[in-house]
């Protein structure tokens, strides 16, 4: 089994179970996505936010274990896809700015990536 989580979105899944002797389960899980948070042992709901270091792809086993040890259990792979992060501006914000006439003005805009990459862009205004 497949299935994707999206970057600086909640991913969540509910697991459900078919106990023929209607024992009530508990869960656990083993899994490698530290950014997923502990499965709800009662309730078996999981749930994590991934960031931009967590892309990837990652393997969980959920287990469900009735009182007496009968267990099931669940393979599956998340693959966590990246959101497209729009630029920012890191330079303190301009207030006010005074050009002299016949003179010549210009500012380094700093272009900031999550990804950690700068640009610098030199716009002149006239």
């Amino acid at each position: 089994n497949y299935t994707y989580a999206q970057e600086d979105l909640e991913y969540y899944h509910d697991f459900d179970f078919i106990d023929i002797d209607g024992e009530q389960v508990t869960w656990s899980m083993i899994t490698d996505a530290n950014w997923l948070s502990e499965i709800n042992n009662l309730t078996g709901e999981l749930s994590g936010i991934p960031t931009q270091k967590d892309l990837g792809i990652y393997s969980v086993e959920v287990f469900c274990i009735d009182p007496f040890g009968g267990m099931g259990s669940q393979k599956f792979i998340i693959q966590v896809n990246n959101t497209n992060d729009p630029p920012s501006i890191s330079n303190p914000t301009i207030t006010t700015v005074y050009i002299f006439e016949h003179q010549f003005y210009y500012h380094d805009f700093k272009i900031m990536y999550r990804c950690n990459l700068n640009y610098v862009i030199h716009v002149p205004f006239r």
